[in-house]
């Protein structure tokens, strides 16, 4: 085994996900579809790709999967809107998703930040 090194290349269809839905580009808000630090992990157990996004500006986290990391689906997780937004109750300014590879069932973990986040010692920009 030899360790070899080649330079990144960008994918001529980059960016592979733009803000294309209503959730991504709200009305009134900045469009946006952005991996930030929700990620995107590759799940050994189905041999698929999910990311965890930042839809539209501060507006909410959403989720998409893909079988290559380069052609996005958006899952309908929401019956009644129809989106694939989660933690629906929350507008969070940051999250970290991480896979837990120790658990059976509750693989995923998120941690989140709401806006406007407050400490002990008052509001935290």
């Amino acid at each position: 085994m030899v360790r070899q090194f080649h330079l990144a290349e960008k994918h001529k269809n980059n960016p592979v996900l733009k803000p294309e839905t209503p959730l991504e580009r709200p009305s009134g808000g900045n469009p946006c579809a952005v991996p930030k630090s929700g990620g995107v992990w590759h799940d050994p157990r189905d041999c698929k790709y999910k990311m965890w996004y930042e839809a539209g500006w501060l507006h909410a986290l959403a989720y998409a999967v893909s079988p290559d990391g380069l052609t996005w689906e958006r899952p309908r997780l929401n019956p009644a809107t129809g989106d694939n937004r989660i933690l629906a109750e929350l507008r969070p300014d940051s999250g970290a998703v991480f896979l837990d590879q120790e658990s059976e069932d509750e693989r995923f973990k998120i941690m989140v930040r709401p806006p406007q986040f407050t400490t002990a010692n008052g509001p935290h920009d």
